[in-house]
């Protein structure tokens, strides 16, 4: 957290996707940045919201986020927390049943955002065309885009929705290992952006910039630390300053040494 909060303006904080977060870790964790007026978190929504989705009727859903949220402690209320992620699996598909359950869930978080948008990640190509497209576009959420392995089921390249909120989860091309049903997590998001990949994502978040009033890009692509690389390659063709790095993030890809300098100690990864 304190090296990611020197470099990065934004942490996606993925361990609320699996459990509660302790409301004292929370607390902790807004003191290491309180010298970085600018950082902010992301927080992903526990998976009985979207994978389980263990929450039957308004009012059950309402009571589950009563304890997400409390789960939060100091940033549920925070301008610290830039936005609530709800990510959905491929397997999530538009039908009327889930598009009411997608709408009340918005609306249910945006409530709790104060009327900040939250973020809907669905993977399935049927969210965006018809009636579910619609929904999304009334639903007053911002859509992620996703950067993923190509295929028919993914949702198409441009999307047509608009927030105040720009959001782009980078979850790497390793389509070898993304659709084999034998590899694990750490294999499907193996996955290092060469230039050329970086270049057009640049591109596509520049113009994904010019739609928002602020716009999130987060690397997940995290075996092995490419995320950390490939995001602060991306600082280096968004934004007009050569970054500060530790310099063991260096030692473990020189190419760093190219745009950015190196500060404290080298050592490798632990």
């Amino acid at each position: 957290m304190d090296e990611l909060s020197t470099v990065f303006d934004v942490v996606e904080l993925n361990v609320s996707f699996y459990r509660p977060p302790n409301p004292e870790h929370v607390a902790q964790w807004l003191q290491r940045i309180a010298e970085r007026p600018a950082f902010r978190f992301a927080v992903k929504l526990h998976g009985d919201f979207t994978h389980q989705r263990a929450f039957e009727t308004p009012r059950d859903l309402e009571r589950g986020l009563d304890g997400f949220f409390a789960s939060l402690g100091p940033l549920a209320g925070s301008p610290r927390l830039a936005t609530v992620l709800a990510q959905f699996p491929l397997s999530f598909h538009a039908n009327p049943r889930s598009g009411r359950y997608v709408g009340t869930l918005a609306r249910t978080l945006a409530d709790r955002l104060g009327g900040r948008p939250p973020v809907l990640e669905l993977r399935h190509r049927s969210w965006f065309t018809g009636p579910a497209a619609e929904l999304l576009a009334e639903s007053g959420a911002s859509i992620a885009r996703i950067d993923l392995p190509e295929s028919p089921d993914h949702p198409p390249a441009e999307l047509p929705f608009e927030s105040s909120l720009g959001y782009l989860r980078m979850h790497g091309r390793n389509a070898q290992a993304w659709f084999d049903p034998k590899a694990g997590r750490d294999d499907q998001y193996d996955y290092d952006y060469g230039a050329n990949e970086l270049g057009a994502l640049a591109t596509h978040i520049k113009t994904l910039a010019t739609r928002s009033d602020e716009t999130y890009v987060i690397t997940n692509n995290h075996f092995a630390g490419q995320a950390i690389a490939n995001g602060v390659e991306l600082i280096d063709l968004l934004l007009d300053h050569r970054p500060q790095i530790p310099a063991r993030w260096i030692d473990a890809y020189p190419r760093l040494g190219n745009i950015a300098d190196p500060v404290g100690q080298s050592g490798l990864f632990e």
